[in-house]
């Protein structure tokens, strides 16, 4: 899913919701954390939070950097350790789906 956002954009969408904007790696995404917005030029590697029944998950790549999404520990994403966001203004959203055996899924 791609997202056009522009700097106002941000500002606005962050008052909506609990988010974090970094530019720094590796970054574990705190519980309650629901939308994480990544803004660095170079490769950058963040953590999910463990899974939890009824979560949901967002993250945003402003930037030109690729960005690795690491399940925690005992936690995978769409059966694998880890996914990427390869793309200036993408997004990937996540829920848990610990009911089917995976604990993340991109939705």
């Amino acid at each position: 899913m791609k997202i056009n956002l522009n700097h106002d954009d941000l500002g606005y969408l962050q008052q909506l919701e609990t988010t974090a904007l970094i530019t720094t790696t590796p970054y574990v995404i705190s519980p309650n954390i629901d939308w994480l917005i990544v803004n660095s030029a170079s490769a950058t590697s963040v953590t999910m939070p463990a899974a939890k029944a009824g979560r949901h998950v967002r993250v945003t790549n402003i930037s030109t950097g690729t960005v690795t999404i690491n399940a925690a520990s005992g936690d995978t994403i769409d059966g694998a350790a880890s996914t990427t966001i390869a793309s200036r203004w993408t997004t990937k959203e996540f829920k848990d789906a610990s009911v089917v055996g995976q604990k993340w899924l991109t939705i």
